[in-house]
This record gives C-alpha cells, structure tokens and sequence, in this order.
C-alpha cells in the first residue's frame, strides 16, 4: 500500500530504487525512485562516508511503500490469502522495480503475488534444490514410494 514519506513512524521501512548517473569526482551521484517509477530525489554518496541530497516534493507529498523486513514473505513461509484462505508456500522473494515487495510459490517465479493481501502463518522446510521430494536427508527413507 503506498503511503507517504512524512507518514512513516519510528520503526517503519521503506525502499528507495537508486539509478547511478554520475561517477564525477568519486562521488556516486544518484536519481532516488520511489513506487511506480516515480522520482524521489538526487542522493550523493561521497568517498568521504557522507550522504547529501534533496527530495524532488516535500515529504509529506513523497510515495513510499511500507515494507516489513525489507520482504514481508521470505522463503520458506507458509502463506495464506487475506481473502480467500488460499495457502502457498514462498519459495522466492524480492522487492519489484516499483519498490513492492512481491513473492512466488515457485523457484522460478513464473507466477508473482504482491505482498499485500498475504499473511505468513507458519514455515516449512524446503529441500535443497536438486534433492529428491520426500526424502528425508541421512535415513534413506522416501516418503513418496511403497515400502519395497
């Protein structure tokens, strides 16, 4: 849910896109891009370790996201469907262009879901990619076949 920068209170997160535009001088200057690709503000990382800039609107007219942890949904997390008590599995998490924390139920997100609207109610353990499904690690038991 987009909110404003003045919004966000103690404890809030928030993501901010930086486009590097400029090197001059050892300095790394940045375009600062906020929910839908909408410009922020100018940032300067300097050598020194200092931070300067502006904001392109006050904050109070600044769009941020709210985030929790950066990724509401992390890998692992069971998840269920604020509407419709639908659960998945999270098996990757990001943060879109946007600034939007979004998930998928599968490795290769051919499928994404937003953050919103998802509530994480308890994990599960996922095998190692490329293990077999089932298998419990060290007792050569599988769980997917008939005794022999």
């Amino acid at each position: 849910m987009t909110d404003y920068l003045g919004n966000m209170a103690p404890g809030q997160e928030f993501v901010f896109a930086f486009h590097v535009t400029s090197t001059a001088l050892r300095n790394t200057v940045t375009d600062m891009y906020g929910p839908g690709q909408i410009l922020a503000g100018h940032v300067t990382f300097a050598q020194s370790g200092t931070i300067t800039g502006t904001l392109a609107n006050p904050a109070s007219n600044t769009p941020v996201v709210a985030v929790q942890g950066f990724v509401p949904v992390g890998i692992g997390d069971v998840v269920e469907n604020n509407a419709t008590g639908e659960t998945k599995v999270c098996r990757w998490a990001g943060i879109a262009a946007d600034g939007y924390s979004v998930w998928s139920a599968s490795a290769g997100h051919q499928v994404v879901y937003p953050g919103d609207g998802w509530t994480v109610i308890g994990t599960a353990a996922l095998a190692p990619a490329g293990a077999k499904a089932g298998l419990a690690t060290g007792t050569g038991t599988s769980f997917d076949s008939a005794p022999a």
